[in-house]
């Protein structure tokens, strides 16, 4: 049976990977719709070239630093640590929907 604590923990994995996913999914899809918008002619620019590089590169680092941290801050009950943390994937998290946004206009744009 899956208790609370478990199902939590589950959760939190998926929106890991939910979340690492949209960066390549989304530009993928927002060629996709430009495509569609246009009439079925392909945009000026790349689903390629959609994201910008160094924000998904600061998104990666937020959230590879971040994950770790709020572990080793849960083990060792330490709130500063948990705290510190937290702040780095709120970071990871805004940079992530910021990035969306850019690629949602940057395929808009185009068309």
């Amino acid at each position: 049976m899956l208790n609370p604590r478990n199902l939590l923990v589950l959760l939190g994995f998926l929106a890991q990977v939910i979340t690492g996913m949209q960066g390549r999914l989304l530009p993928m899809h927002a060629w996709y719709a430009a495509f569609d918008a246009a009439g079925r002619k392909p945009p000026a620019r790349s689903a390629h070239t959609l994201a910008s590089p160094r924000v998904a590169q600061l998104n990666l680092y937020c959230w590879t630093i971040g994950v770790p941290v709020l572990a080793l801050g849960f083990m060792r009950v330490s709130p500063s640590m948990v705290r510190v943390a937290s702040v780095v994937l709120l970071a990871g998290a805004v940079l992530g929907a910021l990035h969306s946004i850019h690629v949602v206009r940057a395929s808009r744009s185009d068309s």
